[in-house]
């Protein structure tokens, strides 16, 4: 097996949905999660940063276990991990923290194992960890993707993402489970709900497509997900109210929340003062981050 003997990864956050697109729409973000994995004769595993106090650091830990299931497979036995972490992207919030660390896991224990599985192998086996592929294939691609599934396998397409384009978030103090709202969803929706988003969808992908920017605000409108989540998150229609008036093209729950992210070519700092200050009205404090997109995906280096 001709393989490193230690491997670094950064992955990145990504925000999902991006208002319309349920499940199929994902875009990484440039805020990383960084993994220094090798081979080792006992299982260790370390954490710096968010998360330190709080991840699990044995192998129930969600990077070890993801890579476990790659020796598994693999069939190989008796051989260990020791994993180091160092975590930027918060827990809990709708950035796509579990997939950064599932993506992270697979990419470094497949160049561990010299590099058997492809890229598309190693997203069919994220989107199975995780249950839903659209964080994971931004995470592993980078960019904005559009995913879906034919026949058990889940098929990727890239959008251009306009070069101008930058996210400011704010990232309230309060987290929310995406399993537990995403069990709040109704299973079934009005047909005309179904048309709205089918439009907003459409209307998403061609105005990044086509960079017509002065699109994104009715681009990113939604009745599939955010008004039965923003229940669980009030604060929500608020915040988004304020990032628009202070000049945003659009504002969109991130994944499952409560991270609320805008879309901006200007004006950063005053959009995100005032999402801020819309929160703090009601009482919630957070955090603004102001982020490009990443394009380019995981930074792999081996040794």
């Amino acid at each position: 097996m001709n393989a490193p003997k230690t491997v670094s990864v950064k992955v990145s956050a990504s925000t999902a949905n991006l208002g319309p697109g349920f499940d199929c729409l994902a875009m990484a973000l440039q805020l990383w999660n960084k993994i220094e994995a090798s081979l080792a004769d006992r299982p260790s595993v370390s954490i710096r940063g968010i998360g330190s106090d709080t991840l699990k650091k044995d192998q129930s830990n969600l990077i070890y276990k993801t890579m476990d299931t790659v020796r598994s497979q693999l069939a190989i036995k008796d051989m260990y991990f020791k994993i180091k972490c160092t975590n930027s992207i918060p827990l809990g919030k709708g950035l796509g923290s579990s997939s950064a660390a599932i993506v992270g896991g697979l990419i470094s224990a497949n160049h561990l194992f010299g590099s058997p599985y492809s890229t598309n192998q190693l997203l069919q086996m994220a989107s199975d960890i995780e249950g839903h592929p659209d964080n994971v294939a931004a995470a592993l691609l980078g960019g904005c993707q559009i995913v879906t599934k034919q026949h058990d396998q889940f098929i990727t397409s890239p959008i251009p993402v306009p070069r101008k384009l930058t996210c400011v978030l704010f990232v309230p103090e309060t987290t929310l489970s995406t399993n537990f709202s995403r069990g709040k969803l109704p299973k079934r929706i009005p047909m005309e709900d179904a048309v709205f988003n089918l439009g907003r969808v459409a209307l998403l992908v061609n105005s990044f497509n086509q960079s017509h920017l002065d699109l994104i605000a009715t681009a990113t409108e939604d009745k599939l997900h955010q008004p039965i989540r923003s229940k669980l998150f009030p604060a929500f229609k608020y915040i988004t109210e304020a990032a628009k008036k202070a000049g945003a093209l659009g504002a969109l729950l991130s994944g499952g929340g409560p991270t609320v992210l805008a879309f901006t070519t200007d004006r950063e700092m005053t959009i995100g003062y005032e999402m801020a200050d819309a929160a703090k009205v009601l009482g919630i404090s957070g955090q603004i981050m102001m982020l490009k997109p990443n394009i380019k995906g995981p930074k792999i280096r081996v040794r």
